[in-house]
Formats: C-alpha cells, sequence, structure tokens
C-alpha cells in the first residue's frame, strides 16, 4: 500500500537559508508547560532558518510530541484498515465515472491503478495529492516534522504521540461515503490549483497571516461540500487533541508539540479552546 503516517499528515523538513518570518509566528506556549508550533504540513528550502524562539523552545523542551511518529521502522498493524473487505476493489464502490477518473489520475501521476484498486477512496485520494505535492517539487524530507524528530534522536529526546497514526486512520475510514467522494473529487483538483493552493499556505504561515491560512486549510471559497467536511474533520480531531494537551499541563513536564496549522486556529481552533477553559496562552514573534 503506497500510503505512509507522512501521507496522512503530509510533508516537511529542513534547509539552511535566509529567515523570511515576519510579525506573528504560529507558534504558542500555554501555561508555560507546553509549546504548540502550527505546520503548514508542507516545507521547502525558504521557510528556514526557523526563528532562534522557536529552536531555542525545542532546546528547552522535555520531549517531542507529532500528531504521529515517524519512525519508518514502527511496525504499522493499523493499515489494513485502508484496504477494501476481501474481494472488493474499487470498481465495486465507485461510480463508472468516479473510476474512470480515478484510473485517469494514478495514470498520470505514474501510479498502477491494478496494484491499488484494494484501496479504500479516502486512501486513493490521499495519495493522488501527496503524490502531485511531490511531482510539484515539494521534498518529502523538507519539513518541519522531519527536521525535529532528527534533531530529536541526535538529541536522544523522546518522541511521543498527539493521536497516532491507527487513530488518524480511523478517523479517515469513519468518513460517509459521500465524504469520501468529496475527497475524491478534491484531489482531482489541477496542479497547478495545488501549487497555487501551496504557495498562499507558505506565504502565510511565513508572514504569520491567521486569516489567509486559515482560509487555505479549510478551502474556505472551494465548494461547501470540501468546506464542510474539512472543518469536520478538524473538529473532531481537536477534541482529542485537546484532552490530551490539557492532561500534559497536568505534568511535570515541558512539551513541544507540533500540529497542523489548521487545527489552531479559527473559532473551534485550539488555541482559542484552550484560551476559553481560562488556560494561559502566549503568541510570540519574530
Amino acid at each position: 500500500m503506497k500510503i505512509s503516517v507522512k501521507s496522512v499528515a503530509f510533508v516537511l523538513g529542513f534547509l539552511l537559508c535566509v529567515n523570511v518570518f515576519g510579525g506573528d509566528l504560529f507558534f504558542w506556549e500555554v501555561e508555560g508547560k507546553v509549546y504548540l508550533l502550527g505546520s503548514p504540513h508542507v516545507g521547502r528550502r525558504d521557510m528556514y532558518p526557523l526563528p532562534d524562539t522557536i529552536i531555542d523552545a525545542f532546546e528547552d523542551s522535555d520531549s517531542l510530541v507529532l500528531e504521529a511518529d515517524l519512525d519508518p521502522g514502527k511496525p504499522r498493524p493499523h493499515m489494513h484498515i485502508g484496504v477494501l473487505e476481501t474481494g472488493k476493489t474499487l470498481q465495486d464502490v465507485l461510480s463508472y465515472k468516479k473510476l474512470w477518473e480515478v484510473k485517469e489520475a494514478l495514470s498520470e501521476l505514474g501510479l498502477d491503478y491494478e496494484q491499488n484498486k484494494v484501496l479504500k477512496p479516502w486512501v486513493i485520494a490521499m495519495m493522488i495529492t501527496d503524490t502531485k505535492i511531490t511531482k510539484i517539487g515539494h521534498d518529502p524530507e523538507l519539513g518541519i516534522e522531519v527536521f525535529f524528530y532528527s534533531q530529536a534522536g541526535r538529541e536522544r529526546k523522546e518522541v511521543e504521540e498527539l493521536e497516532g497514526a491507527k487513530s488518524q486512520f480511523e478517523l479517515m475510514d469513519s468518513l460517509s461515503a459521500d465524504d469520501q467522494i468529496t475527497l475524491l473529487e478534491e484531489a482531482f483538483c489541477s496542479s497547478r490549483k495545488l501549487a497555487d493552493e501551496l504557495e498562499k499556505l507558505f506565504e502565510s504561515w511565513k508572514s504569520g497571516d491567521d486569516e489567509k491560512l486559515y482560509e487555505v486549510f479549510v478551502k474556505e471559497g472551494d465548494t461547501p461540500e470540501v468546506e464542510a467536511l474539512t472543518k469536520k474533520i478538524i473538529k473532531c480531531r481537536n477534541q482529542d487533541m485537546l484532552r490530551k494537551i490539557e492532561r500534559y499541563l497536568t505534568e511535570d513536564k515541558t512539551r513541544f508539540v507540533i500540529i497542523g496549522a489548521g487545527n489552531l486556529l479559527g473559532d473551534d481552533g485550539l488555541i482559542k479552546e484552550l484560551e476559553d477553559k481560562g488556560y494561559k496562552v502566549k503568541r510570540f514573534r519574530n
């Protein structure tokens, strides 16, 4: 199965160049115990070097917390979740039109339909998007999560999971058949459109523009179905993340947590949720 933790969480990394950050950072501190770094889940060279504020906080932390562990050698018993039941293929769950679109999209990306026809629609959607991101020119290893994961390994810093890949797979697998078709249709969008969205994502992330970044994440201005689905996924994930972060705040340990920036922003975002619960939340500036 050509899907990984990086495909579900998407991708990020590290190379040195001029610091281009300005204004507010997508970086917060909660009660002096938890650092929250918002990640765009895609990366490129001009995102680095990261501001000293972020690097210093990582050095000050006892552990690194990622949405899911990136260790390629870690067993993935959950991978079967993304496979159709025995004997079924995409031909059994998709209309003729959607099946044709899947075959065409996979062929254009150099992916073999026959090798992937037993995967569920949501897995195919992520595979298509992930491959397009790579073909646009974004190296999976150029990522914030990947960078800090490597740093943690060099410094023998503990790595923890905020959700875990199994939890992410189960959430995606719980989507209705209609929602999975919506994901597929979004994956069929042109590479040019995706490249434009990624450019907006980078620029808003570097400049600390909350509104523009949130719009990219929740697909505002796109179809109502895509916007509603994205918000639903974000809200479901945030409730579980919030409970975990609140537990962290009760423990005698400092954690450096990396979360998709879209999960931190908005009325249902983790920052507002934490503030509404009375926690002291401080945002950093470059």
